[in-house]
């Protein structure tokens, strides 16, 4: 209780320790209960005697000192008249132990360098961990905390460490959900030379129509021959505009391919078609423009077949295909070989060697634009019997028989073997 003065007094309590023990820093501590909220408290020897008050309740507590152990008193003896009683011989105080663990553990915290706490910091610490309620329990060790919460530790990041895992699983389950697959076999066919019509780029679709009128003036009716061994294409220019005829070469097969089959591939073209297509016209009509700019500020043009062969790329086949034929290409023996016509039901057509038996159809990556199509796009195509001819349009060309006439050519022969727009 407190006095006058505002001192702590001292209770008269039948208090006794509980045990003795060993802290790691070597020093004794006193376990008690708070004769009040009967918390489990410690104390240092060194507080022996002393009053403070409880970290839980806040009354005040005095402190024990641990009973000396004695020896049994002996019975009482009248002892002889005259003779000198010694004096009773009294045990020696006993020593507290320490837990088993107790060296090993000391000599742990001196391979770590961890100074021992003088007994005022190990007080301190103490009555600050007592002084916390919620962190607390009558019936818990503090000394055991610290393992406590290692264990937590350790739980916790082997929990987090389950979480990420599953959360990327689950991530990737989700992307292949929202990427159907582009992919698997195909059956082509296997069509007959002749079966591609005749394409026209109409007039009103050329850029430049001072430059087309003055081509027609000085080359009129004349057919470009741009041949190789994979491919054989020819250009005229005409009232109705620019006639593109392509056929496969001597060495070559024509094989075609129905892709929108595939579903997912199909919901994509169609979603998409727009995007697919705009940048293929965008070079095709320049493409046009350069070209018969080019020739007509030098026939030398004509004459040169690696710059024949790059205005076929730029605008002869992007004429016959749609945005689809445009950016799927067929590979086969490590070469690729561009789509040379897409009909009305956007099936492609491939000249690709006379001695393949399958190639595989991937996207054509050109170069400053982005894929159109998911990474995973592949088709494994093989084909059998010879197919009919198909006689099919697409939007922006006028399909009309191949004339009778002889026209004057003018022959651009490329022995090398086919190759893709050059990138």
């Amino acid at each position: 209780m407190i006095g006058g003065d505002g001192e702590v007094e001292p209770l008269d309590l039948p208090l006794a320790p509980r045990a003795l023990l060993l802290t790691p820093q070597n020093s004794l501590m006193i376990q008690l209960d708070c004769p009040h909220c009967k918390a489990t408290l410690r104390v240092p020897d060194a507080a022996m005697g002393q009053t403070g008050p409880c970290p839980r309740c806040g009354k005040p507590v005095l402190v024990p000192i641990p009973p000396q152990a004695q020896t049994p008193a002996a019975a009482p003896t009248t002892p002889p008249v005259g003779s000198v009683t010694p004096p009773a011989a009294t045990a020696p105080p006993p020593q507290p132990t320490s837990p088993a663990n107790t060296e090993g553990y000391l000599e742990q915290l001196a391979a770590e360098g961890r100074p021992n706490k003088s007994n005022e910091e190990a007080v301190g610490e103490l009555f600050q961990v007592l002084s916390e309620p919620d962190q607390h329990r009558l019936d818990e060790d503090p000394l055991r905390r610290v393992v406590a919460q290692r264990r937590q530790s350790s739980s916790s990041f082997l929990t987090g460490t389950i979480f990420v895992l599953l959360t990327i699983i689950a991530l990737y389950f989700l992307y292949d959900y929202l990427n159907p697959k582009m992919r698997g076999q195909m059956q082509g066919t296997l069509v007959s030379n002749g079966s591609i019509p005749l394409v026209v780029i109409k007039q009103n679709q050329i850029g430049d129509l001072e430059a087309f009128q003055q081509y027609r003036q000085e080359h009129g009716g004349d057919r470009i021959n741009i041949n190789s061994r994979i491919l054989r294409t020819s250009i005229v220019a005409r009232e109705p505009g620019i006639e593109i005829s392509v056929e496969p070469g001597p060495t070559t097969q024509l094989v075609r391919v129905d892709v929108l089959q595939n579903k997912p591939l199909r919901d994509y073209h169609r979603e998409r078609f727009a995007s697919f297509d705009r940048p293929r016209k965008e070079i095709m009509n320049k493409g046009v423009v350069d070209f018969l700019r080019a020739v007509n500020e030098t026939e030398s043009v004509l004459r040169n077949p690696t710059m024949l062969r790059e205005f076929r790329d730029r605008f002869v086949l992007p004429a016959c295909v749609s945005g689809l034929g445009y950016r799927l290409t067929a590979e086969t023996g490590g070469i690729k070989y561009p789509c040379i016509w897409q009909d009305k039901e956007d099936r492609l057509y491939f000249a690709v060697p006379g001695e393949a038996t399958s190639f595989t159809i991937i996207e054509r990556e050109l170069a400053s634009q982005p894929r159109v199509f998911p990474k995973s796009l592949q088709f494994e195509v093989s084909w059998g019997a010879t197919g009919t001819p198909s006689d099919n349009s697409s939007d922006d060309v006028i399909v009309e028989p191949l004339p009778e006439e002889t026209l004057p050519e003018m022959t651009s022969e490329i022995p090398e073997p086919e190759m893709t727009t050059a990138e």
